[in-house]
């Protein structure tokens, strides 16, 4: 006995998935900033404002005083002379900006 196939009426795609956009070709940059100069939880939140009002797009950012870094992803990438200029009209030297292309883990554990 053979099976027919049945068609679906909302043209062979599952409901759940009407709406759904992937998003493609959006490129994020992952920029560390080495930082002198900061000391406690407050300089960390002197310098996390300071870049969020320099850069209003930026995600995730993390700063750490132990580590002397701050760490953001951004869809574009930062001019340093800014970054430089801004943290240290906050009054903390700026040693070093890298930006690198970053690319999203997938699933669990970066496997799927």
């Amino acid at each position: 006995m053979r099976r027919q196939l049945r068609l679906l009426p909302h043209g062979g795609r599952m409901p759940w998935t009407y709406g759904k956009v992937k998003k493609t070709g959006v490129n994020m940059y992952k920029t560390t900033v080495k930082i002198d100069g900061m000391m406690c939880g407050m300089c960390e939140a002197h310098v996390n404002d300071a870049i969020r009002k320099a850069l209003p797009a930026v995600k995730k950012l993390s700063t750490s005083h132990t580590k002397g870094e701050a760490g953001f992803l951004t869809e574009d990438k930062p001019d340093p002379e800014e970054l430089k200029s801004i943290i240290g009209q906050t009054g903390y030297q700026v040693l070093s900006v890298e930006t690198t292309e970053y690319e999203k883990k997938k699933g669990l554990f970066g496997i799927f």
